[in-house]
């Protein structure tokens, strides 16, 4: 019996952090950077493929947390979720920027900074200065 090594079950069980690339490496008997290599290709063509929805499909997926902060901001400022990467900074060009090519990683570092700046505190108006 052959396992599918090429379909996106192995890579979703990589991408949501179920299995390390170590594990699935012995599980499958395909040495890690193999791996690495295939789930950085099959981003690259999903990106090329779908643009900033292949971001959203990975928020969805593997991050859902990040997920719905995504989508609070969408309601929030009544925009569509693909305008929300953009401003969020989540776009195909500053991800092929980045040296290291992971778009968890990417997205988790932008939508963190989004998190960081909506939970800031905020003066309210009662702590102002009065001129």
């Amino acid at each position: 019996m052959t396992r599918d090594v090429s379909g996106f079950d192995l890579y979703w069980q990589y991408r949501k952090g179920e299995k390390t690339l170590r594990e699935l490496s012995h599980l499958y008997r395909i040495h890690s950077s193999v791996l690495s290599h295939q789930f950085r290709q099959r981003d690259d063509r999903m990106l090329r493929m779908y643009g900033p929805k292949w971001f959203l499909e990975i928020l969805r997926l593997a991050m859902p947390e990040d997920y719905d902060i995504v989508c609070e901001h969408v309601t929030e400022h009544n925009l569509t979720r693909v305008q929300t990467l953009a401003e969020l900074g989540c776009t195909v060009s500053t991800y092929y920027q980045e040296k290291r090519k992971d778009p968890v990683k990417f997205l988790r570092k932008k939508v963190s900074q989004k998190r960081q700046l909506s939970t800031r505190p905020t003066r309210q108006l009662s702590q102002q200065p009065i001129l």
